[in-house]
């Protein structure tokens, strides 16, 4: 993604690259409502892109969960998710 069109990415109904859409489909609001979530538990979006290589795109949100109200499932989930690392990769070159 070009720096300048970086901007553009969190517009609601906009895509960096017009034939996206075409090619793709799409409605340009996924990173809008992805950013706008985030914020609103006070998290951060973050994106960083080189342009023809690729994107990394993060957040990160503090989640507090009283233990009282845990279930040993849940507990054990959460305990398996602080080591969790995800990667989605998409190969739409072509």
């Amino acid at each position: 993604i070009p720096k300048q069109a970086l901007k553009k990415l969190f517009t609601r109904f906009t895509q960096v690259d017009s034939s996206t859409t075409r090619n793709y489909g799409g409605t340009g609001l996924g990173l809008a409502i992805s950013k706008q979530l985030v914020e609103l538990m006070n998290g951060g979006f973050n994106v960083t892109s080189k342009e023809n290589v690729g994107s990394t795109f993060s957040f990160n949100v503090k989640l507090d969960h009283p233990a009282n109200q845990v279930s040993v499932h849940e507990r054990l989930a959460l305990k398996m998710l602080k080591t969790v690392h995800l990667v989605v990769a998409n190969d739409t070159l072509r």
